[in-house]
């Protein structure tokens, strides 16, 4: 798979795997694997996932179920592919249409067969960590034209509230860049600085800068505890999810790309989306299934890869070995399905940040004893405390009361009333570069949504798709 652009060397694999929401045999199994040159389009990977939708349809379904929703990195034509898949409104003779349609600001766009796209929250959480630990970009979340935060501001507010200089330099300047422990780690050390201990040792001069950590961890609460919570119930993270959403549409309303880059907002907001979907297909399918939120994501797929490189004593693999191992692991898998006392797991796994296990899970999980249109409620409701909290945010009830009675489209995906953090022209929206820096564009989308420039008229269906 290449972009059609002279000589190309396949250097990387694209694989597509199917996994179940299930609290046993849930290994994921290969269904497709490509050679790739990492150069491919948003059309060409759209077309590939659109013949895996069919002929699932068509062979498997009936046998093995539906397609919920598929899950990507944060690669960018993945992401504009999927948006270019999830274009049509959720049927209103739906029964998920009378559950979601009750959620303010909720995004119903969907694929066929009510499909949705969301991204691996790991990843998220690895690239919000980037972002916390920058030494020049920034970020802001209180005043219009409050503190700008880098590194050094991380690390002085840290200290103070009493972690060693040394556990925060591994969280600022990790090793491995990679590492979802010490992302996770890094973004709890910041939610705990409202305990009432950690706050004593921080001066008076910085405790504005505490509060905007405090929101900042306000909004990554919902990941967390989706990626790392085992104990608590469903409705509890479902509800901190909520939460997550609308801290994060005014906050990046107000401040744009000094919160965070479009397109991990995009993706953010995408995956709660998706997990709203989940629970209600599984309380419409499948009534009283436990429903583990961090089976979303690829963490099952990397599980996979792993054991991929670690069946032979030769790591690294080409096109052939990689599609013999492929069919090897899948094999174990069915092996150990059947012989689960076989299977001696990780000496280093447990559960952990990095990889849940659904054994080590506690809280309940079955679907059927969530409400989702409370859970909504109480986290627009905990939303508004938060800001009240915080202090920078003094009409933020009004606020979002002006955009749920918007004319525009505005909703949690499209805070301005038109996407963000995709270049897709059939959706009308500002073309945005791959760079997750583009301020001119969100700027754009804003001032469509204040109504200060007319918004460009939709592109006609007869025209390209992808800049």
């Amino acid at each position: 798979m290449h972009c059609d652009q002279g000589d190309r060397q396949a250097k990387e694999a694209y694989i597509v795997t199917v996994v179940p929401y299930a609290d046993s045999n849930y290994a994921c199994r290969p269904l497709v694997v490509l050679a790739s040159c990492k150069s491919s389009t948003a059309g060409q990977q759209r077309d590939i996932l659109q013949q895996v939708f069919d002929a699932w349809d068509v062979n498997c379904e009936t046998q093995c179920g539906p397609l919920y929703q598929f899950f990507t990195d944060g690669d960018a034509p993945r992401r504009q592919a999927g948006e270019m898949m999830t274009t049509l409104e959720l049927d209103k003779q739906s029964t998920l249409h009378g559950t979601l349609s009750k959620l303010k600001l909720f995004d119903l766009r969907v694929g066929p067969k009510e499909r949705t796209n969301g991204k691996d929250r790991k990843h998220n959480i690895k690239r919000a960590r980037t972002v916390v630990k920058s030494v020049t970009r920034g970020w802001c979340i209180g005043d219009a034209n409050g503190f700008e935060h880098k590194s050094s501001s991380v690390k002085l507010v840290l200290i103070a509230a009493g972690y060693s200089a040394k556990q925060v330099n591994a969280w600022l300047k990790p090793e491995d860049d990679q590492s979802v422990s010490e992302a996770v780690q890094l973004m709890q050390a910041i939610s705990s600085l409202r305990e009432p201990t950690r706050l004593a040792g921080i001066s008076v001069v910085m405790r504005p800068q505490a509060k905007d950590f405090v929101l900042l961890a306000d909004i990554w609460d919902g990941s967390l505890a989706a990626v790392v919570d085992f104990t608590s119930d469903l409705t509890a993270i479902m509800t901190a999810m909520a939460k997550e959403a609308f801290i994060m549409l005014l906050a990046f309303r107000r401040h744009g790309t000094r919160l965070m880059p479009s397109q991990l907002y995009h993706d953010e907001q995408a995956s709660i989306k998706c997990s709203f979907f989940t629970a209600a297909k599984l309380q419409r399918d499948f009534p009283g299934t436990n429903y583990h939120i961090y089976q979303d994501g690829t963490d099952r797929q990397e599980l996979m890869h792993g054991r991929v490189r670690a069946i032979t004593h030769n790591r690294s693999v080409d096109q052939g070995s990689l599609v013999d191992r492929l069919g090897a692991v899948a094999q174990m898998a069915t092996v150990l399905e059947k012989n689960p006392s076989w299977d001696s797991g990780s000496r280093r796994q447990r559960a952990t940040s990095d990889h849940a296990n659904v054994r080590s899970t506690t809280g309940c999980r079955n679907v059927s004893k969530v409400n989702l249109d409370a859970c909504w409620a109480r986290g627009r409701q905990g939303a508004l405390e938060a800001f009240r909290a915080h202090g920078a945010y003094p009409s933020a009830a009004a606020d979002l009361e002006a955009v749920e009675s918007s004319d525009l489209p505005v909703t949690m995906m499209r805070p301005f009333g038109a996407a963000v953090g995709v270049s897709v022209a059939t959706l009308a929206c500002v073309e945005v570069e791959e760079e997750e820096d583009a301020y001119d564009a969100v700027d754009t989308l804003l001032r469509w949504g204040m109504g200060q420039e007319a918004r460009p008229a939709p592109v006609p269906p007869n025209q390209p798709q992808l800049h």
